[in-house]
């Protein structure tokens, strides 16, 4: 699962393009599934972006960042201070329009109610 782009120019989408490979992980031949999960990029300024994924080794969705240099990212970081542990997979993030607080869904988070929870967390 990868994130795409595609650009609407001249009033019509043009052709989508998967986003570099800092973002999108290609599986690997006999590789378990999902060995990366991208999913749902998100900014509020076009240049840091936040997103959820599993990267190889992993063995939950986490929240990472990313920042956008050209048509390139940096390579992601996991963002530090939510819960940690191998039961909880968090995604769908996304910022606050002043990017003070992400909010997140989180499967099986310790504290939840059960199922799919949402949770907001502030930027210290």
């Amino acid at each position: 699962m990868n994130i795409w782009q595609v650009e609407w120019v001249n009033n019509r989408w043009g052709n989508p393009k998967p986003l570099h490979s800092n973002i999108n992980s290609v599986q690997e031949d006999k590789e378990e599934w999902p060995s990366s999960n991208e999913n749902f990029i998100f900014s509020i300024d076009n240049e840091n972006f936040i997103y959820t994924t599993m990267l190889r080794g992993d063995k939950v969705v986490e929240v990472y960042k990313t920042i956008k240099k050209g048509d390139e990212f940096t390579n992601p970081e996991k963002i530090s201070g939510l819960f940690q542990n191998e039961k909880s997979w968090k995604n769908s993030a996304v910022l606050s329009p002043n990017g003070k607080y992400l909010v997140f869904n989180s499967y099986e988070a310790v504290g939840g109610i059960g199922g799919k929870d949402i949770y907001i967390s502030k930027n210290n």
